[in-house]
């Protein structure tokens, strides 16, 4: 049996990370969090043990979604 992903939403549209959330959680997998600023994602991906990351891409506070992700990335290739 497969364990279900532990998975982690950014996304500043809270309708939207829900409506995400909602079916990751349907899929079987488990929501780790979600965030809505590059500041929170960034807090939250230390914070956390996600296996994956949903990244939107525009996010409304200043560093974009592509920026945070490197952050995640950069901070997984160091560990």
């Amino acid at each position: 049996m497969i364990e279900p992903l532990k998975v982690l939403i950014i996304e500043d549209e809270a309708l939207l990370a829900m409506e995400l959330e909602s079916l990751v959680e349907d899929a079987g997998h488990s929501v780790v969090g979600w965030a809505t600023s590059s500041t929170e994602a960034m807090a939250m991906a230390d914070a956390t043990e996600a296996d994956i990351v949903f990244v939107d891409i525009h996010l409304s506070d200043g560093p974009s979604g592509i920026d945070v992700a490197k952050y995640i990335g950069e901070r997984q290739s160091s560990t």
